[in-house]
């Protein structure tokens, strides 16, 4: 008999395979964006979503606008990248990756709510791999897609079999900066 190797994966191990899949993810959209939104009215930024305390001033001064104050503590909301208008000082898009949707859709719409009552109907756009198909398709919508739909989120994403509505191929992202930011 040869030797067995048995392989078991942690809560832990398998965490902190998603975090680094989510990472790497947003990082190739935010390398994607700036390689292809070139003008010097606009920055480009990832905002990191640090909870800072009162009289704390160590946030830097352009991420101050995104901020959500609350009596005991200030933090930055689901905001992987933001594309900031430089002559305004505000938020023009933001926009949340996730590799996966599952309860995270519900995370990014509260986060798109509190900028939205802060700034008006400020774009927020979700881009997400979604293996699953978790947005369903136009005809047989899933839950993601209706609150989506519901809360005037753009979604793009890599699987073709949910695209239609608010749910838009990746390869459109560039497009759909361009005309919301101009």
């Amino acid at each position: 008999m040869g030797n067995v190797c048995t392989i078991v994966t942690t809560q832990a191990d398998h965490q902190s395979k998603a975090s680094k899949s989510g990472n790497d993810f947003q990082h190739q959209i935010f390398q994607k964006i700036i390689s292809e939104i070139k003008d010097p009215k606009f920055m480009i930024l990832q905002p990191r979503s640090s909870v800072y305390l009162p009289g704390n001033e160590k946030r830097p001064r352009h991420f101050s606008c995104l901020e959500i104050v609350t009596p005991i503590g200030s933090f930055i909301g689901d905001t992987d990248i933001v594309i900031f208008n430089k002559l305004r000082h505000k938020p023009v898009l933001i926009i949340s990756c996730k590799t996966s949707v599952r309860e995270r859709i519900t995370q990014s719409l509260y986060y798109s709510r509190l900028y939205r009552d802060k700034y008006g109907l400020i774009p927020f756009f979700l881009i997400t791999k979604d293996v699953k198909g978790e947005f369903g398709t136009e005809k047989k919508a899933g839950k993601a897609r209706i609150l989506a739909e519901h809360e005037r989120m753009w979604v793009f994403t890599e699987n073709i079999k949910t695209i239609g509505g608010c749910v838009k191929p990746l390869d459109s992202l560039i497009q759909e900066i361009w005309r919301v930011i101009r």
